[in-house]
């Protein structure tokens, strides 16, 4: 690859590699760490018996390229949580409603936003679905 590069009045074609030197000698960079923003605490609403609502803000940032929901399920007495897992992806920037819980089991949420290979993430929240309702009429 060729460049023509003005200097004072002259006219002056230069290589690629050239061109890169005088940019890193003459030329000043500067690169900037951006962190998504994203609040530290996840609301919870419309709690179902199987579903679970979430939302979070996001600040001013202006790439996303993921947002993760992660999720595990709360001990039962004397047995041990479970791992956190990857519950569902989300391209809404704001909230999502995770679905296929178990009825009156408890479980903890935190969602992850990345921007650029940059991580932040919220606090987790703990939520319990409602109990399965069973109407037995006898006749």
């Amino acid at each position: 690859m060729q460049a023509d590069v003005w200097l004072g009045a002259t006219k002056t074609e230069i290589s690629a590699a050239q061109w890169a030197v005088w940019l890193v000698k003459y030329c000043t960079f500067t690169f900037l760490l951006v962190v998504p923003e994203i609040s530290e605490t996840l609301l919870v609403s419309n709690v179902t018996q199987t579903g679970v609502h979430l939302s979070w803000s996001i600040g001013k940032t202006q790439h996303i390229d993921l947002i993760q929901i992660y999720q595990r399920q709360l001990a039962s007495s004397g047995s041990a949580a479970e791992p956190w897992s990857a519950a569902q992806n989300t391209s809404d920037i704001s909230s999502h409603t995770v679905t296929s819980l178990t009825p009156g089991t408890a479980y903890e949420f935190y969602v992850v936003v990345e921007s650029y290979g940059n991580i932040n993430q919220t606090d987790a929240v703990t939520v319990t679905t409602g109990m399965l309702t069973v109407t037995v009429i006898l006749v």
